[in-house]
């Protein structure tokens, strides 16, 4: 069973260090990926490509004594094993309540899917998002976590009673770049960079095409309420809408950050543009997180389409967020 195989990939890997994209692979669900290819030419062709990933990944991994071994291309096939898997996981959900089909790859670029609608067909193009940094970013916490086994390993040969090591991972910070863990800002700016440098207008240009962003585990963000303008934390705080802002964001609009425990965070200032603002051919954005969708679209007539099918999806996961520039 391919499940197997990725079970074996991951526990090489986690030798090693630690793989956080893999972590999101679930063996239970890359069963279902291969007992349905035997029906859905999509899942065949997913099943095939992960399959041949796997291979490639235990081939060259296989024999690595230490992170040092690992290659560029070992961890691009990492990832791309969790892209393959994010995409088939979001298919599986929406073919359980709509009519969607692969839309087939030509020599210019296409949405991922086509979704027919009330007898109308809607695009969604998916992208997956991964930490800042990207590689660099599962470099160092591999070797973040193989120096923490060290340390304990190294604790335990010295007899002490307890063992404790830690590490600390900072899935939105970039390089060259401060970084603050209560940055309202400083999330919002990162999810707007990454979702922009995933973009290519020719995926947008078959007709209504929505941009379904999976967040994975990788960038936590808060929600559901980061879908919404601004809500209030403790002590009645203003806090600014992550998901809101990355789609509606205006440029030196006031960020209000998340209230700190030991301290009062600054109220910062937003230095991107939202991507519905940007982008005026995507005609709705959606988060997958955790499980469940969080959309926003901007309410207007030309974009009824794509507004009836977010309220046809979002209600029957979460949360439903459509606002007006």
């Amino acid at each position: 069973m391919l499940s197997e195989n990725i079970v074996k990939l991951k526990q090489k890997i986690n030798s090693l260090g630690a793989s956080y994209p893999l972590d999101e692979v679930k063996p239970d669900f890359v069963d279902k990926v291969q007992l349905e290819s035997n029906n859905d030419d999509y899942f065949r062709c997913i099943f095939k490509k992960m399959s041949g990933l796997i291979n490639k990944c235990t081939i060259r991994i296989g024999n690595y004594k230490s992170i040092t071994e690992l290659k560029s291309e070992d961890y691009e096939r990492i990832n791309e094993l969790k892209n393959l898997y994010s995409e088939a996981y979001i298919y599986s959900k929406l073919k359980s309540w709509l009519a969607i089909e692969k839309v087939p790859e030509t020599s210019q670029r296409t949405p991922d899917f086509k979704v027919i609608f009330r007898g109308s067909p809607i695009y969604i193009e998916i992208k997956s998002l991964n930490m800042a940094d990207g590689q660099l970013k599962h470099i160092e916490i591999m070797d973040k976590v193989s120096n923490m086994k060290i340390d304990l390993e190294t604790q335990k040969k010295s007899n002490k009673a307890i063992t404790i090591s830690e590490t600390i991972i900072q899935p939105y910070y970039k390089s060259g770049n401060p970084y603050n863990a209560k940055s309202t800002k400083m999330m919002i700016e990162t999810l707007i960079y990454k979702i922009t440098n995933n973009l290519k207008q020719e995926q947008f240009n078959q007709g209504d095409t929505l941009l379904l962003v999976d967040i994975a585990t990788q960038l936590p963000v808060p929600h559901p309420e980061s879908a919404i303008r601004e809500n209030y934390e403790i002590h009645s705080n203003k806090v600014s809408g992550v998901l809101w802002h990355t789609a509606f964001g205006i440029m030196n609009s006031t960020i209000y950050p998340f209230p700190a425990l030991e301290d009062d965070s600054e109220t910062e200032y937003l230095s991107s543009e939202g991507i519905l603002n940007t982008h005026p051919y995507i005609k709705g954005l959606i988060f997958h997180i955790d499980e469940n969708f969080y959309a926003l679209a901007k309410s207007a007539d030309e974009n009824l389409r794509a507004i009836e099918l977010i309220s046809y999806l979002c209600p029957k996961t979460t949360v439903l967020s459509l606002h007006s520039q």
